[in-house]
């Protein structure tokens, strides 16, 4: 779920980087801090997690900063960034991808309909990034089934009032 977090130099580098975003989001929002939650180490790639959310999978994680693959924890962030990083569940054969929605947040009027499009981060033969549409997603409002992405992944809902927490799971990608 996106939580809004204020970025200071945490680390005191003299940069607002990934790194200083998502210690302050554990010290924020995970129960025992920081500590507890989070930890960060030297890797062939640079400063990279060792530990989100108080899970460690061996550094297998993947960071996007507006949807965008970051390198590492000390790419920058500014003001109205969004940082979103995961774990990866497929340590074999890596078939996890980066999925999202064009759209982070909306309101809709009472009798509205939205569309939005589901997009996923992948690399084409020559491992450059590229994006696709997610086509054959499970879209869930607040975990409840409200429909599948169509071939250009587009989903369209008509939400009664409230507040919802949109997600996707497909088994394809």
């Amino acid at each position: 779920v996106q939580q809004p977090v204020t970025v200071t130099d945490i680390d005191s580098d003299g940069a607002l980087t990934i790194n200083d975003a998502l210690y302050l989001a554990h010290e924020t929002y995970y129960d025992g801090g920081a500590e507890a939650g989070y930890a960060s180490e030297q890797s062939q790639y640079g400063l990279s997690l060792a530990k989100l959310w108080g899970s460690a999978n061996g550094g297998s994680y993947g960071y996007y900063v507006n949807n965008v693959s970051a390198w590492n924890l000390t790419d920058p962030v500014k003001d109205g960034d969004h940082v979103a990083v995961f774990s990866y569940s497929d340590l074999t054969s890596w078939s996890d991808m980066y999925t999202f929605f064009d759209q982070t947040a909306l309101t809709v009027k009472k009798g509205e309909s939205v569309t939005l499009t589901l997009s996923g981060a992948c690399f084409d033969e020559e491992w450059n990034p590229v994006t696709v549409a997610v086509s054959g997603a499970d879209v869930t409002l607040n975990g409840e089934k409200a429909g599948t992405t169509d071939e250009e992944g587009r989903i369209t809902l008509s939400p009664k009032a409230g507040t919802y927490t949109v997600s996707a799971v497909s088994k394809e990608k």
